[in-house]
Formats: C-alpha cells, structure tokens, sequence
C-alpha cells in the first residue's frame, strides 16, 4: 500500500481561511516536520519497469508568491 505521511509547520506558518493555505511570515525562516508511516518494512516499489530497490525518499516543499 501507499505510504501514510502527516505534515506540520512548526515555525514560520499561520493559517489563512481566506487562502485556504499555510502562509509563511518570514523569508528563509520556516520549519516543516514530516512524518512517514509504511506498512511492514518495504525494499521495492512497483513501476512500469518492473520492481525498482527503494534507495530513498523525497519530500519537496515549494511556495507560490
């Protein structure tokens, strides 16, 4: 199955019901904790190509100004 996976903005964010989205206060000053959650202990993943070794995980975070 997918991974499960819970974001929290720790430092820097405030929520905007207007946007509907977390907005940052200050420009290189932000802390984002993610936290990842598998069933068993997976070491392949499924694609077109066959079975491919999980060598890591990635998670981007990008704003819209």
């Amino acid at each position: 199955p997918p991974p499960g996976y819970h974001v929290d903005t720790d430092k820097g964010f405030s929520y905007s019901t207007a946007d509907e989205a977390f907005v940052c206060q200050k420009k290189n000053h932000f802390q984002v904790t993610v936290h990842i959650g598998m069933v068993g202990d997976p070491r392949f993943v499924r694609t077109s190509a066959g079975l491919m070794p999980i060598e890591s995980f990635h998670v981007n975070v990008f704003g819209v100004k």
